[in-house]
């Protein structure tokens, strides 16, 4: 049995995304690619919104299935619609194509933000997105020349390839965790829980403390404090070790700004609010535990 698994087609393909995750001569394309990317974007609001600010999570895989929905919605009728189907199927197509260079953009909002691993494999799904997008623009070219078989052999092949992009995403997403909340499993105390001495908290700099083996960040600001998880949920940066500005921290590593006193996000490109705990003093001693409802609060029972 061991052997007939290793032998899957869904492991095989694993361990070839793992050899690209490794490959350092991708490094050179990727590290240009996503500094265009970034410059593209910016900072900010554009950038905010396709990294999905506004949404509560990633904007990308909300718009995946109108480009991919409609082209495969277009090859089911050319090959079981009924006679005169064909105009539906082009225009379903059309549509794919224009549904596409949005969802392209989030994409690269997503990827401008990735390194190392992540990035070696979001280049090889950009890839292969481009090469989708290229076989469904010929097919919808061929259509419109009256070349309707061609049109549909076109489409079918970029149908395959749409497939094997959708695995490389998930990769992507469910591997590697781009665009996953980094925080959606870290445990937070659930009752009073000791966390660090008063006295120990300088007024504006944040302080890490460890809590039943989960980093929170501590931030005091005059006579109140403050606790939040303390990797960034954008990409885990380490937020003690970033800037207090007003009623905000700022994470260091992509500038993502969450509210200290409910952990809503303010800037981007973080998407994900920021979990954050309750506060209060005993005898000299900051205390915390988990606020109700506080974002990404983690299941109950113990993690899949």
């Amino acid at each position: 049995m061991p052997a007939e698994l290793n032998a899957s087609p869904g492991n095989r393909l694993h361990r070839l995304l793992k050899r690209v995750e490794h490959e350092p001569a991708l490094d050179p394309l990727a590290e240009r690619l996503a500094g265009a990317a970034g410059a593209t974007l910016g900072e900010g609001g554009v950038r905010n919104f396709l990294s999905g600010t506004w949404l509560g999570h990633a904007l990308h895989p909300v718009l995946t299935d109108f480009a991919d929905g409609a082209w495969m919605a277009g090859s089911f009728l050319d090959l079981f619609g009924p006679r005169g189907a064909a105009p539906a199927a082009q225009r379903l197509v059309g549509f794919g194509l224009l549904a596409a260079v949005p969802t392209g953009l989030t994409g690269m909002a997503e990827w401008a933000g990735t390194d190392d691993n992540e990035r070696r494999v979001g280049l090889l799904h950009a890839g292969t997105s481009t090469a989708a997008f290229g076989l469904y623009a010929c097919s919808y070219l061929a259509r419109r020349r009256g070349k309707r078989l061609e049109g549909v052999l076109l489409g079918l092949a970029g149908g395959v390839v749409a497939f094997m992009d959708g695995y490389v995403g998930g990769h992507l997403s469910l591997v590697l965790g781009v665009g996953v909340g980094q925080t959606a499993f870290s445990p937070r105390p659930q009752d009073w829980t000791p966390a660090a001495e008063l006295e120990d908290l300088v007024d504006g700099r944040p302080a890490k403390a460890l809590v039943n083996g989960t980093e929170i960040v501590l931030v005091r600001t005059g006579d109140r404090l403050f606790a939040l998880a303390n990797r960034c949920t954008y990409r885990g940066g380490e937020l003690h070790t970033g800037e207090v500005r007003g009623e905000a921290i700022v994470c260091p590593r992509h500038g993502c700004a969450f509210g200290l006193e409910d952990g809503a996000v303010l800037s981007g490109p973080a998407s994900i609010p920021q979990p954050c705990l309750e506060v209060r003093t005993r005898q000299g001693r900051v205390e915390v535990r988990d606020k109700a409802g506080s974002p990404q609060t983690p299941r109950s029972g113990p993690r899949p």
